[in-house]
């Protein structure tokens, strides 16, 4: 299944995880009374000290919140001899609770670790896509303009160079900088370059849309 599309992997998973959680819903009452019976039919005898007419209220209240799936689980060993049965009677009601329980825990741990899985792929479906080389190109040439007119900036304002001005030919250059698709993250320093590039194509655009 890891193979498949994160789509289709988290649709089947979804139907697992459903089937799982309908395995682990509370015993129902006409379940509880009707594994007492099959247990009754196949001889088992009830508990001593306790009346046949509260065998129900009994077991009720003591399964009713154990998983359906581990109810039935058990009762059908403990027919079938799976389960050591002192003198032919039926378990307390504790111990066929706990005996229960104990039967559901491989769903309980299926049920975790197809709920972990599915977790998995929908992080890893929400995780941006890393930058492409183009963008890390473009990132990487702004900055190294940014740096380079950063510096002329600063000697012109000692009075060593002028800064280069926006031609046609520059202006052609960065609005091809600027269709490629931004990196995942541009430092502040970048930014800055960005609308300084900005403002000087708009400066251009304006001048040829005079002449």
């Amino acid at each position: 299944m890891t193979n498949l599309p994160a789509t289709v992997q988290l649709s089947t998973l979804s139907r697992e995880i459903g089937a799982l959680t309908d395995q682990l819903r509370p015993a129902e009452a006409d379940a509880i009374s009707k594994y007492l019976l099959s247990m009754r039919k196949a001889g088992m005898s009830v508990p001593t000290g306790m009346k046949p007419e509260d065998l129900e209220s009994v077991y009720g209240y003591a399964l009713s919140d154990v998983p359906a799936f581990g109810l039935k689980r058990a009762v059908e060993k403990i027919i079938k001899g799976e389960y050591p049965i002192k003198n032919g009677f039926i378990p307390l009601p504790p111990e066929l609770a706990a005996m229960a329980r104990a039967e559901a825990k491989t769903v309980r741990d299926d049920l975790t670790r197809l709920r972990e899985k599915e977790a998995t792929i929908r992080d890893l479906q929400n995780k941006p896509e890393p930058a492409s080389e183009d963008a890390r190109a473009r990132v990487r040439s702004m900055l190294g303009r940014f740096r380079s007119e950063h510096e002329a900036s600063k000697a012109q304002a000692r009075g060593v160079v002028h800064q280069e001005p926006m031609t046609e030919d520059r202006a052609a250059y960065w609005g091809k900088i600027k269709d490629m698709k931004d990196a995942d993250e541009v430092s502040a320093e970048q930014q800055a370059f960005r609308r300084k590039v900005d403002t000087d194509l708009s400066t251009v655009e304006r001048r040829e849309a005079a002449e």
